[in-house]
């Protein structure tokens, strides 16, 4: 006859700890799968009154739609310097950046497709389509010369892709709070010294 031989505290702890992790193995495979919830798509802000009195305001028709945009400082030489507002925003995101700023130096704000007075014609929001926007924009201003990009959120990841496309445009960037790149791009921050001020 066998003798019974009684379990040590870490014997008793160890089966209790398998038997949890066997419960909650057991739970997640047979509980009820809910229906995953709709992500509420992100709020941004598209302004359908008319535009600001201001003649430094302005919309002009680009292949993909109307774009607003806004424009100070144009008596000043030197570069231009382009404000990118982020994905929920509009051009006001740097207006009072850009009334400093146009105190010395050209500046131009706009509005993404979607958002603030630019159109939103249905197209898929993409960096393809802000990156072609902005291109867009530039050449119907005439603004052939190299030029600083300041971006915010999306807006941060927007410039960066100008900046890969078209590298010879652009000055220097200053991304402020810029988004995730994803894992399969191929954008290399070491091209940051090519744009030291």
């Amino acid at each position: 006859m066998a003798s019974e031989r009684s379990l040590t505290p870490a014997e008793i702890a160890l089966t209790v700890v398998l038997s949890l992790n066997v419960v909650c193995i057991l739970w997640v495979l047979l509980k009820p799968v809910p229906s995953k919830p709709s992500r509420p798509e992100a709020k941004r802000i598209q302004i359908s009154a008319k535009l600001p009195s201001s003649s430094l305001s302005r919309l002009v028709e680009l292949p993909h739609g109307s774009t607003h945009y806004f424009c100070k400082g144009e008596e000043n030489p030197g570069n231009l310097v382009v404000c990118i507002h982020g994905d929920e925003g509009n051009y006001a995101d740097f207006l009072s950046i850009a009334l400093q700023l146009s105190k010395r130096m050209r500046v131009l704000c706009f509005d993404l497709f979607g958002n603030g007075y630019s159109s939103d014609d249905g197209y898929t929001r993409s960096k393809k389509l802000f990156v072609s926007q902005l291109s867009e924009l530039l050449f119907k201003l005439d603004e052939n010369d190299p030029l600083h990009i300041i971006g915010h959120g999306w807006g941060a990841t927007v410039a960066a892709h100008f900046a890969k496309l078209f590298p010879e445009k652009v000055t220097s960037m200053s991304l402020l709070s810029p988004g995730f790149f994803g894992k399969n791009e191929n954008l290399s921050f070491g091209m940051a010294t090519k744009f030291q001020a």
